[in-house]
C-alpha cells in the first residue's frame, strides 16, 4: 500500500517543465550554450590536430600531460572559484587561441619550427584551461537548475554536449573545403559560450534550489 502511494504520488517532470518560466527558459539555453560550446573546444583540437603544433604525436602527449594537470587543479579549486570568472577566462583563453592559430600559419614543412613550437605551447595551455573548467561547468548546471528539474536540465545539457560532439567532427573538417576557416568558426562557438555565461547567476556558496 505504501509502495503504491509513493508511486502515486511521484512527481514526473518533463523538458516543457524547462520552458515554463521564463527564469528556467534563460538557465536552460545559457547552459545549453556553455556545454554546447566546451564541447567544440575540447574537439575542435583534435580534430584539426594535424594542422597543429609539431606533429600528431608530440601534440597528444602535449594534451594529455595539460589534462593531467589541469584535472587536480580544478578539484582543489572547484569550491573556492566563482563559475562565472572561470567561464570567461576560460572562453576568452579559447578565443585568442583560435585567433593566434588563424593568423600564425607554420609552413608544411615545420619540423619543430617556431610557429610550431607557439601552437604546441598554446595547446598545453589552451588544454589546462578547457580541463580545468570542465567540473566547474558540471557544478553550474546543479547550482542553476531546481531541484524539481535539476535532472531534466543535466540530461538536457548532456544531450546539446552530445551534439556537439558527435557533429563537430563532420561539420569542422568539411570547413577545410569551405571559405569559413574552421578556427573563425570555432571563435564564434566560443562567442556563444560566453553569451552563456554572461546569462547565468553566479552560485558559488549559494545554497542549492528546492
Amino acid at each position: 500500500m505504501g509502495s503504491e502511494m509513493c508511486i502515486r504520488d511521484r512527481i514526473t517532470v518533463s523538458p516543457v517543465d524547462l520552458l515554463k518560466y521564463k527564469s528556467l527558459r534563460t538557465i536552460s539555453f545559457a547552459v545549453a550554450a556553455i556545454v554546447f560550446s566546451k564541447r567544440y573546444v575540447k574537439f575542435g583540437p583534435l580534430i584539426l590536430i594535424d594542422n597543429l603544433g609539431v606533429n600528431i604525436f608530440v601534440n597528444q602527449i602535449v594534451m594529455a600531460l595539460a589534462e593531467c594537470i589541469g584535472t587536480p587543479l580544478s578539484l582543489n579549486y572547484v569550491q573556492k572559484l566563482p563559475r562565472k570568472m572561470v567561464g570567461y577566462v576560460s572562453f576568452s583563453v579559447s578565443i585568442a587561441f583560435f585567433a593566434i592559430v588563424y593568423l600564425v600559419q607554420p609552413p608544411s614543412d615545420c619540423n619543430f619550427c617556431v610557429e610550431g613550437i607557439l601552437e604546441l605551447s598554446l595547446i598545453f595551455i589552451l588544454r589546462i584551461v578547457t580541463t580545468f573548467y570542465y567540473p566547474f561547468m558540471s557544478l553550474t548546471v546543479t547550482e542553476l537548475f531546481p531541484l524539481r528539474v535539476r535532472s531534466m536540465g543535466f540530461g538536457i545539457s548532456g544531450a546539446f554536449g552530445a551534439t556537439a560532439a558527435s557533429t563537430s567532427q563532420f561539420l569542422l573538417l568539411s570547413l577545410r573545403h569551405t571559405v569559413v576557416d574552421p578556427f573563425l568558426f570555432l571563435i564564434g562557438i566560443c562567442l556563444l559560450g560566453v553569451l552563456g555565461v554572461c546569462m547565468v547567476p553566479e552560485t558559488v556558496g549559494k545554497p542549492l534550489k528546492d
